[in-house]
């Protein structure tokens, strides 16, 4: 509840620096990396922006890698194969970051409640946590005027998706 808490009371800043989203989710790759033996993660663009400003925004670097560490994390425990992929789009009026894996997808009575405190998924059950860690990159992302979403990407794929309006 403390760490909750916390993050509640974080407000967005004018005065937060433009940062580039890819240098953050390198760093935050490198990291996982070194956190988790095993792990295979892969980021690619879906297609080269025109401009690379197109990849920043106004943001507190240290809350982005944690939402994306944590999104990183997730799909890497409950994924089968243990990759994560990372695909970025972006251009002059959005920036979408998915994060997919492979393994069982949700059910749509547990997506429509995945954001949500202490809710854990039937496949979490086995896992430790305390269900707290999407509610937490929920609250980051809108922070930074985003948005984040799970969807059903095949049978045995999940998509995270991180979205950000432009601010150029």
């Amino acid at each position: 509840m403390l760490l909750l808490s916390q993050y509640e009371k974080i407000s967005y800043s004018v005065d937060w620096p433009r940062v580039r989203l890819d240098e953050i989710l390198y760093d935050t790759i490198a990291l996982v990396k070194r956190i988790y033996t095993g792990i295979n993660v892969s980021l690619e663009f879906a297609y080269l922006p025109e401009n690379d400003l197109y990849l920043s925004i106004q943001g507190n670097d240290a809350l982005l890698r944690s939402a994306f560490r944590n999104l990183i994390k997730n799909a890497f425990q409950y994924s089968e194969d243990k990759n994560v992929s990372i695909i970025i789009e972006a251009d002059r009026d959005f920036i979408n970051i998915h994060f997919v894996n492979k393994g069982k997808v949700l059910a749509q009575s547990e997506q429509e409640r995945l954001f949500i405190p202490f809710f854990r998924g039937e496949n979490a059950m086995r896992k430790r946590g305390f269900g707290l860690g999407l509610s937490i990159v929920k609250r980051i992302i809108l922070l930074h005027k985003g948005a984040v979403s799970y969807t059903v990407a095949s049978d045995d794929e999940n998509r995270f998706t991180v979205s950000f309006g432009k601010q150029v």
